[in-house]
């Protein structure tokens, strides 16, 4: 396979503005990524147009919660409200790029949430979102609009829920696949960026087939200095991987965005399960 496919290159950072990704945290963990590669950190922040659609209904009159809105609003004080909102996320992204020396951007847009975060997605290579995105309710599950952003995603995508910090150990999920490489890739690169622990659940079907991609595995990990630790999983059990991620002192979990092993559904419950931060990798 050629370095450009088994590598994970990061070269920009999208990082969707919601109400949990304006979390402090959140937002040190998106830039803490930036630095680790290197990359440009890019913040979104949709002004979303169902706003101003309800806002021309003479029924409604609490627009949002987020807006604290207790009277009736027109499409001006939405947007001067938005407007507000966004300067603030902005006056924070900028805050802690400094700190961490990131280079950073931020940009407004309006429109319907998925589809302008996909849009802009398309120009990045790793996008960042939160796990109960866009609710009013801080959730540990995918909330609705996290789910379809993730399901369409273009490129790989970091998940955050409030107060989430890239934590170590990095743990990768590895099934051999070649995604699986680029997973791995990143998460040498995550750990060697901090304190060089790793830990590598191997899944496969039967215990010869994981050991041999155990040895695969340190193939590719000569020359690096790393304090590596293995666990061999022989069936896949979404219970079971999200067992040994939670007592295994969290980390930050990376693995491919498509498996064999880990189907569709069994990723988002296992996304579910996790409260951890999780890169899937595309």
């Amino acid at each position: 396979m050629r370095d450009r496919e088994r590598h994970l290159h990061v070269r920009r950072i999208l990082l969707a503005f919601d109400a949990s990704s304006a979390d402090a945290g959140v937002l040190a963990a998106a830039a803490e990524m930036a630095a680790c590669f290197q990359a440009e950190l890019v913040g979104l922040f949709v002004e979303n147009a169902d706003l101003f659609r309800l806002a021309g209904a003479s029924s409604v009159r609490a627009v949002d919660a987020l807006l604290a809105a207790h009277h009736d609003l027109d499409s001006r004080e939405i947007e001067r409200l938005l407007r507000a909102q966004a300067r603030r996320m902005q006056r924070s992204l900028t805050t802690v790029a400094e700190r961490l020396e990131v280079s950073a951007s931020f940009r407004v847009t309006r429109g319907r949430i998925q589809s302008e975060v996909l849009a802009e997605a398309e120009k990045a290579d790793v996008l960042v979102l939160g796990k109960s995105g866009w609710t009013l309710v801080k959730s540990r599950h995918l909330s609705p609009a996290t789910r379809a952003v993730l399901s369409a995603a273009p490129v790989s995508t970091l998940i955050l829920h409030p107060g989430s910090r890239l934590q170590l150990p990095a743990l990768v999920i590895y099934d051999g696949s070649s995604l699986a490489d680029r997973a791995l890739a990143a998460a040498v690169t995550l750990a060697e960026r901090y304190d060089g622990r790793l830990t590598v659940l191997i899944l496969g079907d039967g215990m010869e087939r994981a050991e041999r991609l155990q040895s695969h595995v340190e193939g590719q990990l000569k020359g690096h200095k790393l304090q590596t630790r293995y666990r061999l999983l022989t069936e896949s059990n979404v219970t079971k991987i999200a067992s040994i991620v939670q007592t295994g002192g969290g980390g930050t979990m990376v693995l491919p965005a498509r498996s064999a092993i880990l189907q569709d559904e069994a990723l988002l419950g296992l996304l579910d399960q996790v409260d951890v931060p999780v890169l899937l990798v595309r």
